[in-house]
């Protein structure tokens, strides 16, 4: 259980502490207060997805070179393949595309509109 949960769940949690606490303090610094507006919360998902897509190419390399040099005990490689790794990047890559789709459907106001605003 230790080693097939909690271990790989460490790697999860340490990441999103430490970018999670980068974007938070860079908008406290920037704005003086620790809330995200939705392009910030866009970037800190983008932040998080590459971050664990990292850990998660690290964690199938791993697994690989064990799965090659390892002839006689393959199935042992598979226990290092970091399965709460692979789960955060399926959720984050999801909210990315939702990000992506929302901006991309964003659009300007016209010049009339925004006159019609302030006059």
């Amino acid at each position: 259980m230790r080693s097939g949960i909690l271990t790989p769940s460490l790697s999860v949690v340490t990441t999103e502490v430490i970018l999670c606490t980068h974007v938070h303090a860079r908008a406290s610094a920037a704005t003086g207060s620790t809330h995200l507006d939705e392009r910030e919360q866009a970037r800190r998902n983008e932040l998080l997805l590459a971050a664990h897509s990292l850990v998660g190419l690290a964690s199938a390399g791993k697994t690989l070179a064990r799965m090659i040099i390892l002839d006689d005990r393959k199935d042992m490689a598979l226990r290092h393949v970091n399965v709460p790794v692979l789960l955060r990047m399926g959720g984050l890559a999801v909210e990315v595309a939702h990000d992506r789709r929302t901006r991309s459907r964003a659009v300007a106001r016209d010049w009339d509109e925004s006159a019609n605003l302030v006059g």
